[in-house]
């Protein structure tokens, strides 16, 4: 199992607070050893990388790059890299689009192959970067990436990240792994942000309209749990930052609720979508049906703002919201399905009563088949005499 973890702030979007990294993070590889204990090796930070500010720099104080560009622009990036052991390291790159992963965070590493349709501009289609670099013990070396902006421009902002890790470490983690032993790889992100002005291009209204959109509502689980997913897809080239959505699902045909949550502090990467997850409590189990969603969210938080909402006696001002309402079916298969699998629903106790039902008509059937097998025998007898 991997577990992976960044020092990444979130993101307020015009103002730069995103993408930011912190620090290093240790990425552990974790197994079990052979006799089945556990164990971790010291974590030690065998590298780092360090961007160059240029200056066409927005943030001049962060530790990632934030870009102004011109279209059909190209432009060289520096990155330090710095050995921090005694022996050869070997750095491994690559360069991804943010997407937004299943909890509402901001993901440089989300699937490549699942980008959202309406992003036009790939990050890793407008940079490279060598793949691998060797640094002998102790030594710093500039690295150099290459920017290239489409001639067609960018719409707001285009956000990714490059990511960084020590190739060694990883191949042995790998290579461990299928003797279960634990190993740890280090990797760390960059964040990287370009756009052609500073300030976003869309309007109030243009954010409002369709600033975010529900697409699909289908029922599904997320790890072995059953849970309802409502795509919400942002497809505009800006962030949604303090994202906040209140779901409240009832039967079509009544107005109890079945199901509800509130998820607060999360965040969308421009053009990009994500299944938002309402669980099912604990036990519960998904019955076939009719069903309504009614969402309402809300982005950008503003003491200004004209929306607000209200949880835990706490009250929070919005410049955005967006609510809808879907119509989606739970099929019987579906139901049973996911009942199955999920290890948390009762399953229905043995029905001791139905059974006994059966046994007493089984009974009643046998007695009264040999009452009228008797019967039938002493008519045939009074029949022969």
């Amino acid at each position: 199992m991997t577990f992976v973890g960044f020092y990444i702030s979130r993101g307020e979007t015009e103002k730069m607070k995103i993408g930011k990294i912190l620090g290093l993070t240790v990425l552990a590889t974790l197994g079990l050893l052979v006799g089945g204990s556990q164990t971790t090796e010291a974590s030690v930070y065998t590298f780092s990388v360090v961007p160059e500010l240029p200056e066409n720099q927005l943030a001049k104080k962060a530790g990632y790059f934030d870009l102004m560009v011109n279209p059909g622009a190209t432009q060289d990036l520096k990155l330090k890299y710095t050995n921090n052991t005694d022996h050869a390291v070997t750095v491994n790159a690559d360069v991804t689009t943010a997407t937004t992963n299943g909890g509402g965070e901001v993901d440089y590493e989300g699937d490549q192959k699942k980008l959202d349709p309406t992003l036009t501009a790939k990050t890793q289609d407008m940079i490279t970067v060598p793949q691998d670099v060797t640094l002998a013990a102790r030594e710093t070396k500039e690295v150099t990436a290459h920017v290239t902006v489409p001639q067609a421009g960018l719409t707001g902002i285009s956000s990714g990240a490059f990511t960084f890790r020590d190739k060694d470490s990883q191949q042995h983690a790998q290579a461990a792994s299928a003797g279960m032993a634990v190993k740890n790889v280090y990797a760390f992100q960059i964040a990287v942000l370009m756009r052609q002005q500073k300030d976003t291009p869309f309007t109030f209204n243009q954010i409002q309209r369709s600033g975010l959109q529900l697409h699909t509502v289908a029922a599904g689980q997320v790890n072995a749990r059953n849970v309802i997913k409502a795509n919400l897809q942002n497809p505009l080239a800006k962030y949604i930052n303090d994202f906040t959505t209140v779901a409240i699902i009832k039967k079509a045909d009544s107005d109890k609720t079945v199901l509800s949550q509130t998820n607060t502090d999360q965040q969308m990467a421009p053009n990009s979508n994500f299944d938002l997850a309402i669980a099912y409590a604990n036990g519960a189990a998904m019955k076939p049906g009719k069903y309504v969603l009614d969402l309402t969210a809300y982005g950008q938080k503003d003491d200004q703002g004209g929306y607000q909402f209200t949880d835990a006696a706490k009250t929070t001002k919005f410049a955005h919201r967006w609510h809808f309402e879907k119509t989606f079916t739970i099929t019987g298969s579906e139901a049973t399905q996911y009942n199955k699998a999920d290890f948390t629903v009762t399953k229905d106790a043995f029905n001791w009563w139905s059974l006994l039902a059966v046994l007493l008509a089984v009974l009643i059937t046998v007695f009264w088949f040999i009452l009228w097998k008797r019967r039938r025998d002493d008519e045939e007898e009074s029949e022969q005499n």
